[in-house]
């Protein structure tokens, strides 16, 4: 066994993945498609690592290989939403799960549910940052009215 000193680094080790040609990138997506529409009523398929693992017999790594081929990628958005409206229609998933997988299945709520949590962030930062503010304004107010009323009082003085 080897031992690694502080500050080094361990090596990865690379996994060998499958290297897809066009036409089986092609005929890979319309397999996940018809795979998805011939096990719409089925209850226990709630995910397309169901598909590559099971059926295709694909690594993670060979399945995200798979998604960075450009042939493949319309399949996969398809696949997607059809997955999704599976979960819709079928009510197949406990509530603490449908809206994780709602929101995997469908990119545009995913995208709805960042922008609010960023908004949410940004709220919380801006309050906080008035906060601080008006922590480091107040004892200036104090000291500013002081001086004021020193000012009026020498203001009297000279009258």
């Amino acid at each position: 066994m080897a031992v690694i000193k502080k500050g080094e680094k361990r090596a990865k080790k690379e996994i060998p993945s499958k290297k897809f040609s066009d036409p089986q990138v092609i005929q890979l997506g319309k397999d996940l498609l018809k795979w998805i529409k011939k096990n719409k009523d089925d209850h226990t398929i709630v995910h397309l690592s169901q598909w590559y693992v099971e059926e295709e017999d694909m690594s993670r790594t060979e399945f995200k290989t798979l998604l960075q081929r450009l042939h493949f990628q319309a399949y996969y958005e398809k696949a997607l939403d059809l997955m999704g409206n599976k979960i819709l229609i079928n009510k197949e998933l406990p509530t603490a799960y449908g809206s994780r997988f709602l929101s995997r299945y469908h990119q545009d709520l995913r995208k709805h549910e960042k922008e609010i949590s960023f908004e949410k962030i940004d709220h919380e930062a801006k309050v906080k940052a008035s906060a601080e503010i008006n922590k480091q304004i107040a004892p200036n107010d104090d000291k500013l009215e002081r001086l004021l009323d020193s000012l009026k009082v020498l203001a009297k003085d000279k009258e």
